[in-house]
């Protein structure tokens, strides 16, 4: 993949990744010359709740979200909202808190959840905890949204 994204530079074509940036700072590091823009989610702040929603830590995306942010790497940071997981003000906020010293290289933004992943859990024969959710309404997502405004990730 690096020889590929060599080549696509040589050609001036734009490169982005999209991560969750869970890698060695050792093999992010080696692509930043290669790459234009870098998108990342960012689920979940508490490292305990991250382990049991996603089956490993966060230490590691934090630690490299930093360390691009020091660096003013131009970086597209989401959060996928999901109910009873984290769409709380309080999640919210401690991720606002933590990507604000970064947000002149780094955007935030929050995605809605929705179901359509569903299938691939049933297909795979795996246990869905949020199987009972439905999407999230535009009006939780919006309320959520004015936390972005407080800390100047949106307008």
């Amino acid at each position: 993949v690096k020889e590929f994204m060599k080549l696509c530079r040589e050609k001036e074509i734009h490169i982005a990744i999209e991560t969750n940036l869970s890698a060695s700072w050792e093999t992010i590091e080696e692509l930043l010359p290669l790459v234009n823009l870098w998108m990342c989610d960012l689920k979940l702040y508490d490292t305990d709740k991250h382990q049991h929603w996603t089956g490993i830590g966060n230490e590691s995306i934090l630690q490299n979200i930093r360390k691009m942010g020091e660096r003013k790497i131009p970086m597209i940071v989401r959060t996928p909202v999901i109910p009873r997981v984290n769409d709380t003000e309080e999640e919210i906020e401690k991720i606002c808190r933590f990507l604000a010293p970064f947000a002149d290289s780094i955007s935030y933004e929050l995605l809605g959840f929705h179901t359509l992943g569903f299938q691939k859990y049933e297909s795979l024969g795996m246990p869905n905890e949020l199987k009972e959710e439905e999407g999230l309404s535009k009006e939780r997502l919006n309320a959520l949204k004015q936390i972005l405004i407080k800390y100047h990730f949106i307008s």
